[in-house]
């Protein structure tokens, strides 16, 4: 039997290939759904909502500009060795400085 067991290991791909194998073989994978389903059948969750400062949703937009700004400085440093030019000077945007290159 473990000579089966090793062939079929192999054919598999390996150890953890074939303990995914015999889960699914013997519907493990369903029993698990089964009881965390029946674990949180009938519960009623209480979900208070609180909202006290700015909405996160800028938040993630003040730092995907903020991003988009860094990846353009870092594509215009790389372009001012390519074009033999130099950098001629800064400009502040909010607390940051950036080059700017012609």
């Amino acid at each position: 039997m473990s000579k089966a067991y090793g062939a079929l290991i192999d054919v598999l791909g390996g150890p953890q290939a074939f303990l995914q194998f015999r889960m699914m073989e013997n519907g493990t994978y369903e029993k698990l759904a089964k009881a965390n389903g029946d674990a949180i059948r009938g519960l009623s969750p209480k979900i208070s909502s609180w909202n006290t400062g700015t909405p996160a949703i800028l938040l993630i937009y003040h730092f995907l500009f903020l991003m988009f700004l860094q990846s353009l400085h870092f594509l215009f440093a790389s372009l001012c060795p390519l074009r033999n030019t130099h950098c001629l000077s800064y400009v502040n945007i909010g607390q940051y400085r950036r080059l700017l290159c012609f």
